[in-house]
């Protein structure tokens, strides 16, 4: 897969009229305007962040040279972000948004990147093996393996300093007590476990925000396996632990 690394003026690249998040149009300016259209929050909260932290210093982006341009396949949102709020007028848009990206430009427009590092591809085929993984899920491990609700709960802790959550305590002592936990989704612990009752009755309370077993350990154990079973079963969903009463039951 040929491709070089290089780094170039976001003034030279484009957004790809090709892109598949929507139909193929002809111009610059109409895909601007599809992508702002179809993805107008998305784009205005990616924009507030790109003007606020930056760019993700380990994402490059995959671009074709094109006539002494360069076609983005990789990285269309950033760079419609950056050009928007670069030049606010570059396409039509109604008062709300447009004042929305003169506002950053105003407070941000001096500190954004000019420039990108960019992977340059020889040919557009040879990058779209690198773009299946980003877009089409794990792809059996070789794509991008999303953290599930405990992994990004465990991460959250770490960044914050803060104790993990009710349900991944609850889910660490079930693993460690060698009860198959494979089937459970934390946040379902986390709702089951925040009715009183309930700790009451399985045993265990979160004292100072840190799980404590208030029966045996062989009683804990024993509850909370039966409630890994009825969460295994094929019929289960958050809608039968919704309510308080739900949950009692």
């Amino acid at each position: 897969m040929a491709y070089k690394k290089q780094s170039i003026r976001i003034s030279d690249l484009l957004v790809n009229p090709e892109n598949p998040r929507f139909d193929p149009v002809k111009d610059q300016n109409r895909a601007l305007a599809v992508m702002i259209k179809n993805i107008e929050p998305k784009i205005k909260n990616l924009a507030e962040d790109i003007a606020k932290n930056g760019l993700n210093p380990g994402k490059s982006w995959y671009v074709e040279a094109n006539n002494g341009k360069y076609v983005v396949f990789e990285g269309n949102r950033r760079l419609t972000a950056i050009k928007l709020i670069n030049n606010p007028k570059i396409i039509k848009l109604d008062k709300e948004t447009e004042d929305f990206f003169q506002n950053l430009k105003r407070n941000f427009g001096k500190s954004l990147p000019t420039r990108v590092d960019c992977a340059v591809f020889t040919n557009k085929e040879d990058a779209y093996h690198w773009i299946e993984l980003e877009h089409t899920g794990e792809n059996k491990g070789v794509g991008l393996v999303r953290w599930n609700s405990e992994q990004t709960n465990r991460f959250k802790s770490q960044v914050s300093g803060s104790k993990l959550t009710r349900g991944v305590q609850v889910l660490d002592f079930m693993r460690d007590n060698t009860l198959d936990i494979h089937d459970i989704d934390v946040t379902n612990i986390d709702r089951l476990v925040s009715t009183p009752y309930v700790r009451e009755q399985i045993g265990l309370d979160f004292k100072n925000g840190s799980f404590s077993l208030e029966k045996s350990k062989k009683s804990v154990v024993d509850n909370l396996r039966k409630v890994a079973n009825a969460m295994s079963e094929n019929d289960f969903n958050v809608g039968k632990i919704y309510t308080a009463d739900q949950r009692k039951k």
